[in-house]
């Protein structure tokens, strides 16, 4: 049995998180084992992007709005760019990258590119609860969204002088095409991106960690175009700090600030409708909210003074995904 097959076999008898934390471990140990772990976990990662990017895409369209962004930014990216790589493949011509820490690592987003031209090619299933539990959105529907992406769409997009300016932008290189990455980190300044610019903006488990909301929101006013949108996915869990899955409502702010230390970011720890009121602030249309809700195992007297008035809907909400439209001035 060769070293990837006994890899495969590994990872049809391990739950997806213990397989690639014990892999993770002998990788460093094993001679050879470092490019078989790189190839599972990027493997892995594409499917997630995928799913993400498609998710998004089709929930757009069950709301009626453009699937066909030219313009596209995404907060909070992280080492991996396969999101917004997978919506340049389906048409967009320039994409945003914001984040707070660097974490960019160009080879693996050049494998994550090349996997996410084959899935496309196949019309690859988008990737559904069975693969990914609890994942948001959530879709009526998980076959590939061969109404949105029809054959001439596809065949347009995926041509190989298209795939190599995306992999000259992608490498920061000189490109005579209309293709255009831009990687901000660290990002403070809402000018970076210019002003009514974007069609959309989304992020995925992103936005509890951004401890300045009023200015996020404020530079996605800024940023969309009148008629655009927006498209988050938020976790108000602890992120298994706690217990209780809405323990860190327990901690009053300087035991929290403690809990945080020097970290670049941890948890804001904002309750879904502090959202929902900076979008309507900032002039947004809130046309979608689809929770996920959980049981709280904590009563309202465990709750710090400060969460104990929070709504119920707010104490249950555990996920959540928000789509807002920028409305347009009269």
């Amino acid at each position: 049995m060769n070293l990837k097959s006994t890899l495969r076999g590994l990872r049809n008898r391990l739950p997806r998180n213990t397989f690639f934390c014990v892999l993770s471990g002998i990788a460093t140990y094993v001679p050879g084992l470092y490019n078989a772990f790189f190839e599972a976990c990027t493997a892995e990662a594409t499917r997630y992007c995928y799913a993400i990017w498609l998710r998004h895409l089709v929930f757009a369209h069950s709301q009626g709005f453009d699937t066909n962004p030219s313009v596209i930014a995404e907060l909070g990216p992280g080492n991996s760019l396969g999101p917004g790589l997978a919506g340049l493949l389906c048409g967009a011509n320039r994409l945003y990258c914001l984040d707070v820490v660097n974490n960019l690592d160009t080879k693996r987003n050049l494998s994550i590119l090349d996997q996410l031209v084959e899935l496309l090619k196949k019309q690859e299933r988008i990737p559904d609860e069975n693969e990914f539990p609890g994942m948001l959105p959530v879709l009526d529907c998980y076959d590939f969204p061969s109404q949105i992406l029809t054959p001439k769409r596809l065949t347009a997009n995926l041509r190989s002088e298209r795939l190599e300016d995306i992999r000259a932008a992608l490498k920061a290189e000189d490109s005579t095409g209309d293709i255009e990455i831009k990687y901000y980190c660290p990002w403070y300044d809402s000018t970076m991106i210019q002003r009514e610019s974007c069609d959309l903006v989304y992020s995925q488990y992103v936005l509890e960690h951004v401890d300045d909301l009023e200015k996020i929101y404020s530079a996605l006013a800024l940023w969309i175009k009148h008629g655009g949108y927006s498209s988050h996915v938020i976790d108000f869990s602890s992120h298994n700090l706690t217990e209780h899955w809405n323990g860190h409502w327990r901690f009053g702010d300087f035991t929290w600030k403690l809990i945080c230390g020097k970290k670049p970011y941890l948890l804001n720890r904002y309750p879904c409708s502090k959202h929902l009121e900076l979008l309507a602030k900032n002039g947004f249309e809130v046309v979608a909210v689809s929770r996920k809700t959980e049981v709280s195992g904590l009563m309202r007297e465990d709750l710090a003074k400060k969460f104990r008035t929070i709504s119920e809907s707010d104490l249950l909400t555990r996920r959540v995904h928000i789509v807002a439209s920028k409305c347009a001035v009269d």
